[in-house]
């Protein structure tokens, strides 16, 4: 994030809601980004692993996805949002 972002972000609180596309290579995004916004002060309220930007068909990794970012990140409110509009937590 350039500086000036992060000012932003810290001054009007640093929550963040991050969304990732659910698809195979969601978990390295996903550690990547929570890396760095951890480094940079930045409180992570909750992760929604977004079906409605993926092509990925594989239920089976789609809900792995769901299973490891809750176990790794048990202090966060996890969701599986579907392309359908429904979720699960």
């Amino acid at each position: 994030f350039p500086s000036h972002d992060r000012l932003i972000m810290v001054r009007l609180g640093g929550q963040v809601v991050l969304v990732v596309p659910n698809r195979v290579g969601a978990l390295n995004h996903t550690h990547l980004t929570m890396e760095a916004l951890v480094n940079r002060g930045i409180q992570v309220e909750a992760i929604i692993l977004n079906r409605g930007v993926s092509v990925e068909t594989n239920e089976g990794v789609l809900e792995e996805n769901h299973r490891y970012c809750s176990s790794v990140w048990p202090s966060l409110w996890v969701v599986d949002w579907g392309s359908w509009g429904g979720h699960r937590e």
